[in-house]
């Protein structure tokens, strides 16, 4: 057993590290474009409605990413779910989430355990909307300062 690992040196093992770490930064931006070539897609479909992503990172376990787009009147037309450990984890779509409301969309969430990865981050992309439609619904005062709405 010593004889194993005698042989391995130093620097043998500081190249593997390095490698595995160029390897995992080669797989972290091949993750990232695969992320961006989603959210652009989904934000052409989204342009009269909301678009909200939401994420959940698990200490142990998949972790998850949900992509959301609804309509103006805030009900989903498209629901999208990555889950995984690795960099090959793929979106997938969720037609059994499109057509709701997102109160409706909110409800069958809560019913996953409560730690559940896509409960996080669907109910984390469902805040994000909500956000977004409540700031543009109320009128910009900070253009004029000292100035109060009519």
């Amino acid at each position: 057993m010593s004889e194993f690992f005698s042989s391995f040196s130093l620097e043998n093992l500081l190249i593997a590290f390095v490698l595995l770490w160029v390897l995992q930064g080669v797989g972290v931006w091949f993750q990232s474009r695969r992320y961006i070539g989603e959210m652009k897609t989904l934000q052409d479909g989204a342009s009269e409605g909301y678009l909200g992503a939401g994420h959940s990172r698990q200490r142990f376990g998949a972790g998850s990413i949900v992509m959301l787009v609804t309509d103006a009147s805030l009900k989903v037309t498209k629901f999208k779910l990555m889950r995984g450990l690795t960099i090959f984890a793929r979106f997938a779509d969720r037609p059994d989430f499109v057509g709701l409301d997102l109160a409706e969309l909110q409800a069958r969430l809560e019913q996953e355990p409560k730690k559940s990865s896509l409960r996080i981050a669907g109910i984390s992309a469902i805040n994000q909307i909500l956000r977004v439609k409540r700031d543009r619904e109320q009128p910009d005062t900070s253009a004029a300062p000292g100035m109060t709405p009519a």
